[in-house]
């Protein structure tokens, strides 16, 4: 148990590390393509984050020229965005002379099925390992017992013998 409890929180770790890369590489380029108007890299770059296990559905929210919302989802639908699963990033263009513009705000939302999947795999490993290393372990108990007592049983088989036969002479 504590070895699932173990690779749980690994998982944990694994999905926090991969949601701060993600930070540090996909956001800069998702910040060039909102900047740069160019929607189509846009798509690409939130296309790549679905690759990740964890990451179930990306969504970009923004304001265009008009002042209009716009929004650019892919994979699941992201209806609640500040539920537990859903995390958010903002978007923020840096100019040169130090000052900074929220072009947007980056939305991931988080799937544990890849980690429950991992855990469940974990677990059928275990019971399999625990069944097996039981299985040997009781087949030697009885294989050791087997030739303890059949040595006893043919000493006292033999002792029987000799004993009726020197009554019969």
């Amino acid at each position: 148990m504590l070895l699932l409890a173990r690779e749980y929180d690994n998982g944990l770790s694994d999905i926090e590390q991969d949601l701060e890369q993600v930070e540090l590489t996909a956001l800069p380029g998702i910040e060039r393509s909102l900047w740069n108007f160019d929607e189509e890299q846009l798509r690409v770059q939130l296309d790549a984050l679905l690759r990740l296990p964890e990451v179930s559905g990306a969504q970009v929210e923004w304001q265009d020229w008009n002042s209009q919302t716009r929004r650019l989802e892919v994979g699941e639908s992201i209806a609640d965005q500040s539920a537990e699963r859903v995390h958010s990033y903002p978007i923020i263009y840096r100019r040169r002379d130090g000052s900074a513009e929220q072009l947007g705000v980056l939305y991931i939302q988080v799937s544990r099925e890849a980690l429950y999947q991992r855990v469940g795999q974990h677990a059928l490993f275990i019971i399999l390992f625990q069944t097996v290393k039981t299985l040997i372990i009781a087949a030697i108990i009885i294989f050791l017992l087997r030739q303890m007592l059949g040595r006893h049983l043919r000493a006292i088989a033999d002792y029987a013998r000799d004993m009726s036969i020197a009554r019969l002479h």
